[in-house]
């Protein structure tokens, strides 16, 4: 071989002699995921194999999780009842309190068993009539 012009010549003669033999595709370890479409979706509705995205569960979604309660807008959280409020001689007994060095709120709440939350309100409020209506 002289040149690599020679070369080329000489390789492209043997394989134009030689048959071209067509492999077979190579086996794939784990099957390609394809894209899921509408119909595959639609039968996977039909036999309910739809999972909810808080609990993992089929039958149902997000708007009609047990678990999910508040998560969505059509599946509110159940609000807890409010409590009553403190009677009058309470509240005085609460603000009388509250002008102690040491207060605290929830020590008050805890030793007098009331709700901390009323207990709260009635320090943040300037009289009876504002504690009733910004509880």
């Amino acid at each position: 071989m002289d040149t690599p012009d020679q070369a080329v010549a000489i390789l492209a003669g043997a394989l134009a002699e030689r048959p071209v033999v067509q492999s077979e595709p190579a086996i794939e370890d784990e099957p390609k995921r394809g894209r899921r479409t509408k119909a595959t979706t639609a039968s996977q509705k039909a036999k309910g194999k739809r999972r909810c995205s808080i609990c993992g569960r089929t039958g149902h979604d997000v708007r009609k999780c047990p678990e999910g309660k508040g998560m969505h807008p059509d599946n509110p959280r159940e609000v807890a009842a409010k409590t009553k409020p403190l009677t009058g001689d309470e509240y005085d007994e609460v603000r009388d309190a509250m002008h102690d060095r040491d207060f605290s709120s929830a020590e008050y709440a805890l030793s007098h068993k009331l709700p901390p939350r009323e207990v709260n309100a009635a320090v943040r409020s300037t009289d009876y009539d504002d504690y009733l209506d910004n509880r």
